[in-house]
């Protein structure tokens, strides 16, 4: 992530710190569908797999993501 991102407010610093601590196919997860909105058939797509498949791989990124951010939140 941008470090001038972390200097916005705690939320950010929070966010990036449990970024951080998922491995880079989570974090990819996470962002597509999170922030640049893709659907599962998207990444599904992108990342060679079934929309099922991306599914089952975001959930525990979503599931990991939480509880990074309960332990440093």
């Amino acid at each position: 992530m941008n470090a001038g991102v972390r200097y916005r407010g705690a939320q950010w610093t929070v966010r990036d710190r449990a970024l951080s601590k998922l491995d880079a196919v989570e974090r990819e997860i996470l962002v597509r569908y999170h922030v640049a909105g893709e659907t599962c058939d998207e990444l599904g797509g992108g990342l060679g797999l079934t929309r099922s498949g991306a599914h089952a791989r975001l959930q525990p990124a979503e599931a990991r993501m939480r509880a990074v951010v309960r332990r440093y939140g």
